[in-house]
């Protein structure tokens, strides 16, 4: 909670647009931070329950 997430992310976002320009980033998480990528952006593609354990849904996000 000191914000180095954050951070990393925005670092990630603005290298990955410097090399590539404006395409869709996705990332595959658990429900249990799918709010934080929601923060910068993110939203949900595909939710699979239990994708990666019993209880551990996997959560499929794109940035656009």
């Amino acid at each position: 909670r000191k914000g180095i997430g954050k951070m990393l992310l925005i670092h990630r976002l603005k290298e990955i647009a410097a090399e590539y320009g404006d395409i869709s980033v996705t990332i595959d998480t658990s429900q249990h931070t799918q709010g934080f990528f929601e923060k910068h952006g993110f939203h949900v593609t595909k939710i699979e329950k239990d994708g990666y354990t019993i209880g551990l849904d996997k959560v499929h996000m794109a940035t656009q």
